[in-house]
């Protein structure tokens, strides 16, 4: 007999589903906080942080490729902080 796998009707299928509706938010208390503090920013200071947001995140995942490599391991100070200008 070949077992079918279980498959939680509650959890969401796929990568990125969301697992509360906007009717049923969390009641965590840091996201509780965020939402708060987001609902009370104008538009536009709202829209910058996203961007500093999206900004940062790229900056973090170039920095990172950028110190596995081995010329920048084996470069002096000065040599990486042109490598670090250079590859953004």
């Amino acid at each position: 007999m070949i077992a079918r796998p279980r498959v939680s009707e509650s959890r969401p299928r796929g990568p990125g589903k969301k697992r509360k509706t906007e009717a049923d938010p969390s009641t965590n208390r840091n996201i509780k906080k965020d939402r708060d503090r987001k609902a009370s920013l104008p538009e536009e200071q709202w829209v910058y942080q996203n961007a500093k947001k999206s900004f940062n995140a790229q900056w973090r995942q170039v920095k990172k490729k950028l110190f596995q490599q081995d010329h920048y391991q084996n470069a002096d100070e000065a040599t990486r902080a042109s490598l670090e200008d250079a590859a953004f």
